[in-house]
């Protein structure tokens, strides 16, 4: 079985992986996974993998597609800020605490600057 059938086979997998399951095979999957998530974001938003760079580093799309990452997968800070083109993982880590303090303020009816806002 060839590495990309491996890869392709954990990918399937439905349950998390135990203490005992480690490996760059396992990360593979992980990222396989993530890339999966972030094609499905910029089809939702209608972007192509170049609004990415085009786009700042903050924008509320980008933002929710981290959001949604950081829930959904194991990948690091570091990896989505780069994956994502948006700057450090210490800006990335700021914005997305940001986030999480705004959304009670969001249900209640305030404005709020454009960073938490997806469109």
């Amino acid at each position: 079985m060839t590495r990309t059938e491996n890869v392709s086979l954990l990918d399937q997998v439905k349950t998390p992986p135990g203490p005992s399951h480690f490996g760059e095979l396992v990360q593979e999957a992980f990222e396989v996974k993530a890339e999966g998530l972030v094609a499905a974001g910029l089809k939702r938003m209608e972007w192509a993998e170049d609004d990415l760079s085009g786009r700042r580093k903050g924008d509320p799309g980008k933002v929710a597609l981290a959001q949604e990452l950081r829930s959904q997968t194991t990948m690091p800070l570091d990896w989505i800020a780069q994956r994502l083109r948006m700057g450090t993982r210490g800006y990335l880590a700021w914005l997305l605490q940001r986030c999480a303090k705004v959304k009670p303020t969001q249900q209640s009816g305030q404005k709020l600057l454009g960073i938490c806002q997806s469109h």
